[in-house]
C-alpha cells in the first residue's frame, strides 16, 4: 500500500443470532444495578430476552483503517466499537477476534457482544454497546486517517465521541476522545476502554514495575501484585500465586492496578510471542484493569453464551478519569473534557517493564528486547551510561541484545534516544517500594450511624456522583437538613437535583433557603454555582428577567461564567435581544473557548460562523453546530443532507436539538426539524404540534420509539396536547413514565388512571399502575397490583413480559404457588424465556415439588443475564436439598447423600454457577452429616473443618450471610462450642442492631430488569428476621419460629424459611 493510511467503507457478512425485539413496556428498573452502579434503564426500551436459535447470516456497515503495520475494523452499528485489531507483521490478533455476533445479557440495556474494543461511558458496558452511532471519515494532510464516532448518551444525552487514528508511518492506533456535556446540568461519567485479548494458560498481564497491590471493584478488597496469597474477592487464592500469570487465576474477577506514575499496561501470550501494550497519560488515563473469566463452570459457561468456537477472553480495561469501576468524575454544564489513549501490538518481546507511545522494552537478565511503534535509523541506545550500537529498528520487529558475561546485575538504567537526540523511552529499575494495602471502601452508611450534617452530605454527593443502584442521595441531604436547618450545601445539593427531576417549585424553595444562608454574612458567595441554579429555576417558571439577574450574579464568578453566560445567551434569543446574545456567546466562550453551546449561540445571533466552523473542525458530528453552520450559510437546510450522518436514533437527536434551539428563541427551526424526520414517533409528532400551536395531532399508528420522554420540551409538548384534549391517553401515559422516573410517583398515579378512563382495556396502561400500586403505596396498592396484572393479562394473554410480572407480583404477595402454577400450563418450558422459567421453577418448589421443579429445569437452556447466575442456581440447590432434607427424614441417607452431592454440581444447560463458595454451606454440611451417619467420620470433619475455614467479611457476607451460622453448626460437630457461640450471638447482636437501621433508599439491588419493589423497611424486617431465624436454629433455640414467620410475613418467596417450618426445625 501507499504512504497515506487506507480508509474503507465495506459491508460485512457476519453470523448473526439476531437479537430479540426490546421490550415494549417502560421498565422501571429503579433499584437495578448494572456494573456496581445504578442499571435503571429510563428512558430507554430494553432487550430482556437471548435468542437461542441457529445465527444466520447478517450484513453490517464496516470501516478498515489500515497501514503498511496495523489493519482495524470498526462496526458503527454495534456500538462504534473496534470488530478487529490485527497486526500485519506478526500475524496476530492483538485484540480478541470473534467470527460470531452473539449477544448476552451483560449490557446496561440488554445486550452485549464480546471481542475486539468497546468505548465505554457515562457508565460501564455503555448503554449504546448494542446501538448504532454515527459517524464519519477524516482524512490528515500527513497521510493519517481517522473515524470518528458519535452519540448522544442514552442516559443523561450528554455527546461522546472517540476518534480511532492511525498514522502512515506507526504500529499503534490512538483512541481520540472528546466528551461534551450538552446539558445544562453537571453529570458524572467514566471513560473504560475495554479490549478483549485472546487468553490461554501461558498468557501474562503485566502492570507497571512500581504496583505492589490491586484492587477490587468498587474497592471493597485488594491483595498484594504480582504475588498474591489470601482470599480475594472471597476467593481462596491460596499462598504465593503469581496473579500476574492468567493460569493461576482460577475464578473469575477483577484486578484494577494501584496508583502509578507509568503510562502502561497490557498482556503478552509467552507461547505465541506476541501481546498488547496500552500507553496514556497516567495523570489523566489513571484505570488499569485486567478481567478475566479465568477457568471454571462460570467461564465455561460464559464461553458457550458469548462464542461459538473463538475460544477464552479475558478484558484489558484502560481507564480516563476513572481508576476504578464505579469510579465517576464530574462533568460541568457546557464542559469539554479531551484526552487520548493509544494501544500496539508487540512481537517476541517478553513482558515490557517499560513502555511508551515510541517503544516498549522487556529486560530478563542480560538480555535486554526492544520493540519501536515507528522505523528508527540511527537511534542511540545508553545501558548504564554505556553506547550500544543500534540497528534499523523496526515496528513489529523486537531486537535483542545479549550482554556481556561480565555483567553480573541486570541493567539499572536504558535510554534510547533517535538520531536527533529525543528521547523515546528512558527505564530505571527500581525496588517496588513498600505499599501498605489501604482500607476497603465502606458501605454506604444507615442514616442513623452519622454524626454530622458534613457526613450526611457527602454520603449524598458519593451516591450521586457513583450512581448508586438503592441509596437516594436526597435522604442523606434531607438527614442533613434535620441536624442542621441552614445547611447550605445539602440546600444547594436538593435544589439541584430536583431541577434536574423538573420538580421546579421545590428546587426553587431549597434554592432560596440556602442563597439566605450562604448570604448570612457576604453576599459575594465563593461559588456562582447557586446563582446559576436560580438562574435555570426562573427559566423555567417562565420568569425571565429573575433569571436574567441570577445569571448576570453567576457569571461574577470564574466557576460558573461560561455556563451562565451560556443560559444568558439562550435567554437573549428567546427575547430576540441578539445582540445581546451575542454578546453573552463571546463572553462565554473566552471563559471556556471550547463551549460548544456558545458557538452556536454565536451563529444563531449574528451568523458568526467562525466559532462553528472551528468547532467543526475538532468536531465534525456536532448536529446543532451542522445545522446552524447550513443554516446561517444557505438560508436553508437541506434536510436529507442533514439526517444523512445520523446512523444513531434520529428522532432522539433531533428532541435533543429541538430542545436546543427552542431555548434559543427558534420554535420554528426545531419544529422544522422534527417535521423532517424521516420516521416520526409519537414524541416527535406531540413536540412538533406544540411548537407550532397546532391543537390537531394524529397520533394513531406512530411509535413510541426506542425511548420514552425524558426532556423539558417533551413534558411541556406533554402537558399542551393533554390541555387541548389530543391523543386518546398516550400523551398522559407518557407523562406518567416522566413522573415516575422523576419520583413524582403520586402523580403518576393520577395520570395512569386519567389515561385508563379513557382506553380502560389497555393492558399497558395497567400494568403500569400495577407498578405504581406495588411499589409506591401500602399494602393494599400491592394487593391491588395483582388484580390490574391479571386484568393486563385479559388484555395481552400472549405477553411474555406480562406472565412473568403476574407470576413475580403473585408469588410476593402470598398467593398460592399451585394458583401460579395455574398460568404456566400451557407453558412450552423449552422456548420460554428464562426469567420466566425461574419464577415457574420458585413456584413448584415453594409448592414443595422440587421433584417437577427439576424435571422442569432439564428441558429447559438457561442463559442468564450477568449478575444474575445465582438466580438458575438457587432454584436448582434448593431443589435437591429439600429432596435431600425429605429423605434424610426417612433415614435413607445414602440417597440423600446423593442429593446433597447432586446439589453442588450444575448441569450444563443451566448455564449457572458460583461467585462465591459460602453458597454450597448448606449442602456440603448436610453432605458431611450423611457421611457421619454412614460411619465416614474423618471425611465428614474435613468438610465440617473446611466451611469453618471460609473468610467471613464482604463477601461472605454480601452473597450468603448466614454463612456463619453453617460455621457454628460445624464448629458443634467439630467439638468447638465455645466458638459456635461466639459465631451465633455475633449474628444475633449484628442483625438485631441491623433491624433499628434507617434505610436510605431501597433495600437491595437487583441485576434483573425488575419494575416491583417492595418497602425498604419491609425488605429490611425480612432479611434481619430470617438472619435471625437462622441464629437460633443453629443454636437449638425455639425463638428461630417467631422470626422465620416474621420473615415469611414480609417475604413469602424464602424457601428456606419455608422448609424450615415444614421440617419443624429438624437438624
Amino acid at each position: 500500500m501507499g504512504n497515506a493510511v487506507e480508509i474503507t467503507v465495506t459491508s460485512k457478512k457476519l453470523p448473526t443470532y439476531v437479537e430479540p425485539a426490546a421490550e415494549e413496556l417502560p421498565m422501571f428498573a429503579e433499584s437495578r444495578v448494572h456494573q456496581r452502579s445504578s442499571g435503571d434503564p429510563y428512558p430507554n426500551r430494553v432487550v430482556i430476552a437471548i435468542n437461542k436459535g441457529e445465527p444466520e447470516e447478517r450484513e453490517y456497515t464496516c470501516i478498515c483503517l489500515e497501514n503498511k503495520y496495523i489493519r482495524l475494523e470498526i462496526l458503527p452499528q454495534l456500538g462504534g466499537r473496534i470488530f478487529s485489531a490485527y497486526d500485519k507483521v506478526n500475524d496476530y490478533d492483538f485484540f480478541y477476534r470473534q467470527h460470531v455476533i452473539k449477544p448476552a445479557l451483560i449490557g446496561m440495556l440488554g445486550s452485549w457482544i464480546s471481542g475486539g474494543c468497546e468505548f465505554n461511558w457515562p457508565c460501564h458496558h455503555r448503554p449504546s454497546t448494542f446501538l448504532p452511532v454515527d459517524w464519519q471519515i477524516e482524512r490528515d494532510e500527513d497521510g493519517g486517517g481517522t473515524v470518528w464516532l458519535s452519540e448522544h448518551d442514552p442516559l443523561d444525552r450528554m455527546k461522546g465521541m472517540v476518534g480511532i487514528h492511525l498514522k502512515p508511518d506507526a504500529a499503534r492506533l490512538e483512541t481520540r476522545i472528546r466528551v461534551y456535556n450538552r446539558t445544562p446540568l453537571r453529570h458524572s461519567f467514566l471513560w473504560w476502554e475495554n479490549a478483549a485479548v485472546p487468553v490461554n494458560e501461558k498468557y501474562r498481564i503485566f502492570f507497571p514495575p512500581d504496583v505492589t497491590y490491586v484492587n477490587f471493584h468498587y474497592r471493597k478488597d485488594n491483595t498484594t501484585y504480582p504475588i498474591a496469597s489470601g482470599t480475594y474477592n472471597g476467593i481462596r487464592l491460596g499462598e504465593g500465586v503469581h496473579i500476574d500469570h492468567h493460569a493461576e487465576t482460577r475464578q473469575p474477577t477483577s484486578f484494577f492496578s494501584a496508583p502509578t506514575k507509568e503510562p502502561f499496561f497490557g498482556g503478552y501470550d509467552e507461547g505465541k510471542g506476541r501481546g498488547v501494550v496500552h500507553v496514556a497519560d497516567p495523570f489523566t488515563s489513571t484505570g488499569k484493569k485486567l478481567f478475566t473469566w479465568a477457568y471454571n463452570q462460570l467461564s465455561e459457561n460464559w464461553e458457550r453464551a458469548l462464542t461459538d468456537a473463538d475460544g477464552p477472553y479475558a478484558e484489558l480495561m484502560a481507564g480516563s478519569y476513572s481508576n476504578n469501576q464505579p469510579d465517576f468524575a464530574w462533568l460541568e454544564a457546557y464542559e469539554t473534557k479531551t484526552f487520548s489513549q493509544s494501544w500496539y501490538p508487540i512481537g517476541e518481546l517478553g513482558v515490557p517493564v517499560c513502555a511508551t507511545l515510541e517503544a516498549a522494552l522487556s529486560v530478563e537478565g542480560r538480555v535486554i528486547r526492544l520493540q519501536t511503534t515507528k522505523e528508527q535509523m540511527g537511534a542511540k541506545l545508553e545501558i548504564d551510561g554505556k553506547c550500544v550500537d543500534c540497528p534499523a529498528l523496526l515496528p513489529g520487529r523486537p531486537w535483542t541484545i545479549s550482554m556481556a558475561e561480565a555483567m553480573a546485575e541486570e541493567p539499572k538504567e536504558i535510554r534510547l534516544s533517535d538520531c536527533n537526540g529525543k528521547e523515546l523511552l528512558h527505564y530505571r529499575k527500581t525496588d517496588a517500594s513498600f505499599v501498605p494495602l489501604p482500607e476497603i471502601l465502606p458501605d454506604n452508611p444507615d442514616l442513623s450511624s452519622l454524626k454530622t450534617a458534613w457526613e450526611c452530605y457527602q454520603a449524598g454527593v458519593h451516591v450521586e456522583q457513583y450512581r448508586d443502584p438503592v441509596a437516594w442521595p436526597e435522604m442523606y441531604w434531607q438527614e442533613a437538613l434535620r441536624r442542621e436547618p441552614g445547611h447550605a450545601p445539602s440546600l444547594i445539593a436538593l435544589a439541584r437535583l430536583r431541577l434536574g427531576q423538573q420538580r421546579y417549585q421545590e428546587a426553587k424553595d431549597y434554592a432560596e433557603r440556602a442563597w439566605n444562608s450562604v448570604t448570612m454574612r457576604n453576599n459575594n458567595p465563593e461559588s456562582g454555582e447557586l446563582p446559576y441554579l436560580l438562574g435555570l429555576i426562573y427559566e423555567a417558571l417562565e420568569q425571565p428577567e429573575k433569571a436574567e439577574d441570577w445569571h448576570q450574579k453567576a457569571a461574577w464568578n470564574q466557576d460558573a461564567r461560561s455556563r451562565a453566560m451560556t443560559r444568558l445567551g439562550c435567554l437573549y434569543g428567546r427575547m430576540g435581544r441578539m445582540g445581546k446574545m451575542a454578546w453573552a456567546a463571546r463572553e462565554a466562550l473566552q471563559a471556556d473557548p471550547r463551549n460548544s453551546r456558545a458557538a452556536c449561540l454565536l451563529i444563531r445571533a449574528q451568523g458568526d460562523t467562525k466559532a462553528v466552523k472551528a468547532l467543526l473542525r475538532q468536531d465534525p458530528l456536532d448536529h446543532l453546530a451542522r445545522l446552524l453552520l447550513q443554516w446561517a450559510e444557505l438560508g436553508e437546510i437541506d434536510w436529507k443532507d442533514f439526517y444523512r450522518p445520523l446512523s444513531s436514533d434520529p428522532s432522539l437527536t433531533a428532541l435533543d436539538i429541538a430542545q436546543d434551539l427552542l431555548e434559543e428563541g427558534d420554535r420554528s427551526l426545531a419544529a422544522g426539524l422534527l417535521e423532517h424526520l424521516e420516521k416520526p414517533t409519537i414524541l416527535s409528532a406531540v413536540v412538533c404540534a406544540y411548537l407550532q400551536g397546532r391543537k390537531e395531532v394524529k397520533l394513531e399508528g406512530l411509535p413510541i420509539g426506542s425511548a420514552f420522554p425524558l426532556r423539558k420540551i417533551e413534558a411541556d409538548a406533554l402537558q399542551y396536547v393533554i390541555g387541548h384534549q389530543i391523543g386518546h391517553g398516550q400523551p398522559e401515559d407518557l407523562l406518567a413514565c416522566m413522573k415516575y422516573h422523576h419520583k413524582e410517583y403520586k402523580e403518576a398515579e393520577i395520570l395512569w388512571e386519567r389515561a385508563l378512563k379513557k382506553r380502560p382495556k389497555d393492558a399497558g396502561l395497567l400494568r403500569d399502575l400495577a407498578v405504581v400500586s406495588y411499589s409506591h403505596t401500602d399494602k393494599d396498592g400491592r394487593k391491588r397490583a395483582s388484580v390490574l396484572l391479571e386484568q393486563a393479562r385479559l388484555a395481552d394473554p400472549h405477553s411474555e413480559q406480562l406472565l412473568w410480572e403476574a407470576a413475580y407480583v403473585a408469588l410476593r404477595n402470598g398467593y398460592a404457588p399451585e394458583t401460579v402454577l395455574e398460568w404456566f400450563r400451557k407453558t412450552d418450558p423449552v422456548s420460554i424465556r428464562d426469567d420466566i422459567m425461574i419464577e415457574w421453577v420458585r413456584a413448584l418448589n415453594m409448592a414443595d415439588r422440587s421433584e417437577e421443579a427439576l424435571d422442569l429445569m432439564e428441558e429447559h437452556r438457561f442463559i442468564p443475564c450477568e449478575g444474575g447466575e445465582h438466580a438458575v442456581a438457587e432454584q436448582y440447590m434448593f431443589a435437591c436439598h429439600n429432596i435431600g432434607r425429605k429423605i434424610l427424614i426417612q433415614d435413607r441417607v445414602s440417597e440423600a447423600l446423593g442429593w446433597f452431592r447432586r446439589a453442588q454440581r450444575f448441569p450444563g444447560n443451566l448455564g449457572a454457577a458460583l461467585w462465591n463458595e459460602g453458597l454450597l454451606a448448606p449442602h456440603r454440611y448436610f453432605e458431611a452429616l450423611c457421611l457421619e451417619k454412614l460411619g465416614e467420620f474423618e471425611a465428614a470433619r474435613e468438610i465440617w473443618k473446611d466451611l469453618t475455614s471460609i473468610e467471613r467479611g464482604y463477601f461472605s457476607n454480601f452473597y450468603f450471610a448466614e454463612l456463619p451460622c453453617w460455621q457454628a453448626l460445624c464448629c458443634k460437630r467439630l467439638g468447638r462450642d465455645t466458638e459456635a457461640r461466639r459465631l451465633l450471638s455475633g449474628q444475633i447482636h449484628a442483625y438485631e442492631k441491623a433491624l433499628d437501621s434507617r434505610v436510605p433508599g431501597f433495600f437491595k439491588a437487583t441485576p434483573f430488569f425488575i419494575s416491583y419493589i417492595e418497602p425498604a423497611e419491609e425488605q429490611k424486617k425480612a432479611a434481619c428476621h430470617w438472619q435471625l431465624s437462622m441464629a437460633y436454629w443453629a443454636a437449638g433455640d425455639e425463638r428461630w419460629k417467631k422470626h422465620a414467620d416474621i420473615c415469611l410475613q414480609y417475604d413469602p418467596t424464602n424457601l428456606y424459611a419455608s422448609l424450615l417450618y415444614r421440617q419443624g426445625g429438624m437438624l
